[in-house]
């Protein structure tokens, strides 16, 4: 006899949508033996850190200035001028400020005068958003923002943090992280380009206790490349 699972409806709703499984979202890509041939000549963002359409973590304690090395790297990225003597492919640039919020604009503020700029193409979202939920339709109200304002060939995305990008989602949830990993994959392959994502370690760091299940630290094993 077959009886309905409690609570069963709400949790498939928050994760199903645009950023979990839908069906009619994106067809599968399926490429033939004979059509697989070697993309030896591209180039990647920032050569030797960040490669074109993957994604990527930075990690860190509460402070220890995430978000000021990652704006640096970004607008040098949105500038084209080599980081750190690493050699840069210049690109646009989202960064979706969802912790700092407006105040995201004096950091670049400072950066534009420091530098006599007049404009570059890079532009902040200073607003909360929510991507590990479907049915708030963030997702889809940033691509279609992203795509309005019309920066250019767009290089680079940056999530600063991914606890507020939860936005009240379990940070030690598979399901609540795997959803906000769908959000970041679905961000990657609808814009073509590399996803960044900032992360505060919590008390539990898993370099410290290895013996921890890999499973505790679901966002960290589902990324591309981590930065500590």
């Amino acid at each position: 006899m077959m009886t309905a699972l409690d609570g069963y409806e709400a949790i498939k709703s928050r994760h199903t949508g645009s950023n979990g499984y839908d069906p009619d979202h994106r067809a599968l890509e399926l490429v033939r033996f004979c059509d697989m041939r070697p993309h030896l000549d591209g180039r990647p963002l920032i050569k030797g850190v960040i490669e074109r359409e993957q994604i990527s973590l930075t990690t860190g304690e509460t402070g220890c200035g995430k978000t000021f090395l990652n704006l640096d790297r970004d607008l040098h990225l949105a500038a084209g001028w080599d980081w750190f003597g690493h050699r840069v492919s210049q690109g646009s640039v989202v960064y979706v400020a969802a912790e700092a919020g407006r105040s995201i604009i004096n950091r670049v503020a400072a950066f534009r005068l420091h530098h006599g700029l007049t404009d570059l193409p890079f532009a902040a979202v200073t607003s909360s958003i929510d991507l590990c939920h479907a049915n708030s339709a963030d997702l889809e109200r940033l691509v279609d923002a992203i795509v309005r304002t019309d920066l250019g060939p767009l290089a680079l995305v940056e999530i600063d943090t991914v606890s507020r990008a939860l936005a009240g989602g379990d940070e030690n949830s598979a399901a609540d992280m795997g959803s906000l990993v769908r959000s970041l994959d679905s961000l990657r392959d609808r814009l073509g380009c590399h996803v960044s994502a900032i992360h505060h370690l919590g008390f539990i760091n898993p370099r410290l206790y290895p013996e921890q299940p890999a499973h505790a630290f679901p966002f960290i094993n589902r990324v591309n490349f981590e930065f500590q």
